[in-house]
């Protein structure tokens, strides 16, 4: 029995595997595991295998709460980026930083 190839709309709604998603969110497999097996990632199992269907992705996405560190610097000084971006390790959340540089020395 011969398969017709995939559809573009059938491509984009299939759903992702582990190591997909991992790449997409520029991770390591290993925590979407994690995620999946806490139960904040909807997956179901094929066969030995994880799929991530891409809705519940995208919700994942929506739902995860994300942190802003701002960094305010002047010529003058030496930024502290790593005091900024105090994010633990175990949180993995997506970090927006906004740095300002000013050219006016602030008090």
């Amino acid at each position: 029995m011969m398969m017709t190839p995939l559809t573009e709309e059938e491509k984009r709604s299939r759903p992702l595997s582990v190591e997909e998603v991992a790449e997409y969110l520029q991770i390591h497999p290993n925590t979407i595991l994690q995620w999946i097996k806490a139960g904040k990632l909807k997956a179901y199992k094929v066969g030995r295998e994880w799929r991530i269907k891409r809705d519940d992705l995208n919700s994942f996405i929506d739902e995860k709460p994300s942190r802003v560190a701002t960094l305010k610097i002047t010529k003058e000084e030496k930024p502290d980026v790593k005091a900024a971006m105090k994010i633990t390790v175990e949180e993995r959340v997506p970090v927006v930083a906004t740095i300002i540089v000013t050219t006016e020395k602030t008090e």
